[in-house]
C-alpha cells in the first residue's frame, strides 16, 4: 500500500496516509481580485507526478502535485498555476480542508500574538499559556514563534497564524504541514473552525500572479526526518537549498561565551560602563571573549536614528575607540541594530535621512524605511555595515526583522519586500566581512530567506525582572521551536542572567542548544561557578554538535501544562570513541509539581548497544542497554543532566567535569587493550568509568574505581591499565 495518495472528488483534493483520508482540500484561486474555486477540477498524470487542471472564472488554472521519497519519508509539494491571477485583498490562492481525521495529537506554531501580559502588567503566578486572544484579523502577526500543544483544532481562535504544524496520527504516522512563502506571498495555516483550518498565500498587496509553490506535505514514521526531509524537499523545490542550515557557516564570533549589555544597563549603557563590565570579568577571572553592545546607543529623536555614529553623549570617544581598546583583550565584540534602522525608522529631517533619501520611502505606517526596490535598500546597508565594520565590530544583532510586512503592505508584496531587504542585509554584511544574529524574526518571509546568516533567537525575550513562569517557557518556546527553526539557522536561546533564581536551569539549557551562549548580567552580581561551566577556559564554547531537540516521547506532550519532564537531546562526538548522547530533563510543570521521568540512550537516538550514563549534579552513573531506560523523579524546578557514554572497552572516558558539555572538553581518546591517552581540550578534571586497576600519568587520582576522577596538570592524559 503506497504510504501516501491523492486524488479528485467533486473539486476537492483527497490527501490519504495508507490508504485512510487524512484531510480533503477544496482549492480556491484568485483571478479577478477574489478567490474563487476551480470548477471542473480534473487529474492527469504529469512525470513523476500529478497535474490537476481546471478554471476559475474561465481562465485556466491548475495545481502541479510532486511526490518525493527520500529516507523513508513521502514529500508533496504542491504548486499553483494560472494564466491570469489576480488579487485585491493580497490572497492569491487557498486550500479550505473540510477536516482533518485520524490524529490523536498536533504541535502547531503560532506566530500571531505575544501571551497578553508576558512581559508586564499584574499577573497571578502561575501565568497561564496557551491564552486564547478572539480579537484577531488577518494583518496581526508577532515577531515570535510560540508553540501550541493541542488534540484538537477548534482550540485555536479563528485567525490565528501557523507556520506549520505537526500532526501524530492514531497509528503512529507523522504528518507535517509546511506552508510555503514564495512568489511575494507568505504561506500560512489560518480560520481555524471546529475541525477545519484554511492554507492561505497572502501578499498583503494587490498584484497580479501566474505560479506560486503552496503547501510542502511530509509524511512518515520518524518526525525529526520527517521534519527534516520536508524542508530539503520543499527548499529544493523554491531554489532556496543555501538557506538550510546544514548549508550554511556557524559563526566564528559565537564559539565563544559572551556579554550582552541589554538586561544589565538596558538603555543606559555608556563607554565607561562597558569598559566597567569588561574589567569586571577580567576581576573574576570569567572567560568571556564575545561582547555585545545592545540597544541604547543609536543617536535618535523619536526612536528614529539620526546617523551612523554612536551617541556622543555616552560614546564621546566613537565606537572606534571603544571596539579598539575591547580588542585590546582579545574579544569579538557585535553591535545592535533594528533593521529598519532604529524602532520608528530613520529621521527624515536628519542629515542620514537626507544623505539617503533616495534609497528610503514612507512605510504604510508613515515612517520613513529602507526602499526594497532595485537594490536601492542594498546602497543604505552597504554603507551602514561598512562604517560598522571599520569601527572594528565582528558581527551585528538584527532586531525588528518583523517590521516588513507591516511597513510594506500594501505597497510591494510582503514577500518581495522580505526577500529584497534580507538579501540585502545579508550581502551588505557579506561584503564587510560582518555575520548576522537574526532577532525579531520568526516569520516565515524573514527566515524563508537567510541565505548566509546561520543564527537566529529562538523564541521571546527573556524576561527580567524575574518571573518563574516566565523562566519555564522561555525554556520550553525555545526547545520545541528548535524542531523547525534548526531547519534554517542554530536557535539563539537569548542572553540570560546568572543571578535569576533559575539560573541553573537556564545555563543547562543554553549549554545543550547548540547555539550561542551569552549573558547579561549585571557586573557586580555574576554568578563566576555558573558561568565557569559554560565555557573553557579561552572562552571556547564546548558546543554540542547539533541542536538540541526534544526527544520523541514528550515531543506531542505539553511540559508546561502536562505531568511530564521536559528531556532535549543532542550529541556529542569524540575522535576515537564515538557519539555521545546528552539529555537536558527539566521540571517546568505550571503547577510545580514533582514529575516522572525516564532516561534512555534510545531518546537520544544513539546506535550502540551498551552505554554508562552519568548524571552531572547528582555524580550517579548506570549501566544501561540503548533500549533500557532509568526512573527517575524530578522535583519541582529540578534540573538534571546525562552524559551518555558508548561501553566498548574496558575504559569509557566521559570528559571534562568543570564543564556541563563534559564530552567536548576532549579532543580525542586512543583507546587500547592496554592504556587510555586522552587529549584535553583544557586542563581540568577528567572523569572515566573503569572495573580495572590503572596507573594515571599527567594528572593526580581524586578517586579510583569504578569512576575514575583525575585532576589533570596538563592536557594529555594516559591511563594504563595494570597487569
Amino acid at each position: 500500500m503506497e504510504r501516501t495518495s491523492v486524488s479528485v472528488r467533486d473539486g476537492s483534493l483527497t490527501f490519504k496516509v495508507k490508504g485512510t483520508k487524512f484531510v480533503e482540500f477544496t482549492p480556491l484561486f484568485a483571478v479577478k481580485g477574489k478567490l474563487a474555486p476551480i470548477k471542473k477540477l480534473r487529474m492527469k498524470e504529469q512525470g513523476e507526478g500529478l497535474k490537476f487542471t481546471g478554471e476559475v472564472e474561465g481562465i485556466s488554472c491548475n495545481i502541479v502535485l510532486m511526490k518525493t521519497s527520500r529516507d523513508n519519508v513521502d514529500v508533496l509539494v504542491f504548486k499553483a498555476q494560472c494564466d491570469d491571477g489576480f488579487t485585491n485583498d493580497g490572497i492569491i490562492c487557498a486550500f479550505t480542508s473540510s477536516g482533518i481525521c485520524n490524529f490523536d495529537r498536533m504541535l502547531a506554531y503560532h506566530f500571531t500574538y505575544t501571551p497578553p501580559k508576558y512581559f508586564g502588567g499584574k499577573v497571578d503566578e502561575p501565568f497561564d499559556y496557551p491564552a486564547v486572544v478572539e480579537k484577531l484579523d488577518e494583518v496581526r502577526y508577532d515577531p515570535w514563534s510560540y508553540p501550541w500543544h493541542a488534540k484538537k483544532i477548534s482550540e485555536f481562535p479563528y485567525h490565528l497564524k501557523v507556520s506549520q504544524v505537526l500532526f501524530k496520527l492514531k497509528d503512529g504516522t507523522y504528518v507535517f504541514l509546511l506552508p510555503l512563502t514564495n512568489s511575494g506571498c507568505r504561506g500560512y495555516i489560518s480560520h481555524f473552525k471546529d475541525n477545519q483550518f484554511d492554507i492561505l498565500l497572502n501578499s498583503y498587496c494587490k498584484m497580479a500572479w501566474k505560479n506560486a509553490f503552496i503547501l510542502a506535505i511530509g509524511v512518515g514514521n520518524d518526525p525529526y526526518v520527517v521534519i527534516e526531509k520536508t524542508y530539503d524537499v520543499a527548499f529544493e523545490r523554491l531554489g532556496r537549498s543555501l538557506c538550510l542550515r546544514k548549508n550554511k557557516k556557524y559563526p566564528d564570533e559565537l564559539e565563544y561565551l559572551g556579554w550582552c549589555s541589554w538586561n544589565a544597563y538596558w538603555r543606559e549603557i555608556s563607554e565607561d560602563k562597558i569598559i566597567y563590565a569588561y574589567n569586571r570579568f577580567k576581576k573574576l577571572n570569567l572567560p568571556i571573549r564575545m561582547f555585545l553592545i545592545d540597544d541604547g546607543w543609536i543617536d535618535s529623536s523619536d526612536e528614529r536614528i539620526r546617523r551612523f555614529e554612536a551617541d556622543s553623549n555616552k560614546f564621546p570617544h566613537g565606537f572606534k575607540h571603544l571596539v579598539a581598546r575591547l580588542k585590546e583583550r582579545a574579544v569579538y565584540v557585535g553591535l545592535w541594530h533594528a533593521l529598519n534602522g532604529y524602532w520608528n525608522g530613520i529621521d527624515p529631517e536628519s542629515e542620514l535621512g537626507k544623505t539617503y533619501k533616495a534609497y528610503l520611502m514612507e512605510s504604510a505606517d508613515g515612517k520613513l524605511v529602507p526602499d526594497p526596490t532595485d537594490m536601492k535598500a542594498l546602497k543604505f546597508y552597504l554603507d551602514w555595515y561598512g562604517f560598522i565594520s571599520r569601527c572594528g565590530f565582528d558581527f551585528i544583532k538584527v532586531d525588528n526583522q518583523s517590521f516588513m510586512t507591516y511597513s510594506y503592505r500594501g505597497k510591494i508584496p510582503c514577500e518581495e519586500a522580505a526577500r529584497r531587504i534580507e538579501e540585502a542585509i545579508q550581502m551588505a554584511a557579506s561584503l564587510n566581512g560582518l555575520n548576522i544574529l537574526n532577532c525579531m524574526a520568526q516569520i516565515p518571509e524573514a527566515y524563508f530567506n537567510w541565505y548566509v546568516s546561520n543564527v537566529a533567537r529562538a523564541c521571546v525575550d527573556y524576561i527580567v525582572p524575574h518571573k518563574r513562569s516566565r523562566d519555564k517557557l522561555h525554556i520550553y518556546f525555545c526547545v520545541y521551536n528548535a524542531l523547525w527553526l534548526s531547519q534554517v539557522a542554530y536557535p539563539d536561546y537569548d542572553m540570560f542572567q546568572t543571578h535569576d533564581p533559575l539560573a541553573v536551569q537556564q545555563a543547562v539549557a543554553r549549554a545543550v542548544s547548540g547555539g550561542p551562549v551569552y549573558v547579561t548580567d549585571e557586573p557586580d552580581k555574576t554568578r563566576p561557578e555558573i558561568i565557569k561551566k559554560l565555557a573553557l577556559s579561552n572562552g571556547k564554547l564546548p558546543r554540542p554538535d547539533i541542536p538540541a531537540l526534544p526527544t520523541e516521547d514528550v515531543l506531542m506532550r505539553d511540559p508546561y501544562n502536562e505531568h511530564v519532564a521536559l528531556k532535549a537531546f543532542t550529541h556529542a562526538k569524540v575522535a576515537g570513541v564515538g557519539t555521545y548522547g546528552i539529555i537536558a530533563a527539566f521540571n517546568i510543570t505550571k503547577d510545580n509539581v514533582a514529575v516522572d521521568v525516564s532516561i534512555s540512550p534510545s531518546d537520544a537516538r544513539l546506535k550502540e548497544e551498551k552505554y554508562v550514563v552519568y548524571e552531572y549534579f547528582s555524580e550517579k552513573y548506570y549501566l544501561v542497554e540503548r533500549s533500557e531506560s532509568i526512573s527517575l523523579t524530578l522535583d519541582p524546578l529540578e534540573t538534571k543532566l546525562f552524559i551518555i557514554a558508548p561501553l566498548q572497552k574496558w575504559i569509557v572516558p566521559i570528559g571534562l567535569n568543570d564543564i556541563f558539555i563534559m564530552p567536548k572538553g576532549m579532543e580525542y581518546a586512543m583507546l587500547f587493550d592496554d592504556e587510555a591517552i586522552v587529549k584535553l581540550r583544557d586542563v581540568g578534571t577528567l572523569l572515566a568509568y573503569t572495573e580495572e586497576e590503572v596507573h594515571v600519568e599527567g594528572g593526580d587520582v581524586v578517586s579510583y574505581k569504578p569512576l575514575l576522577k583525575v585532576k589533570c596538570r596538563n592536557d594529555t592524559i594516559r591511563i594504563k591499565r595494570r597487569a
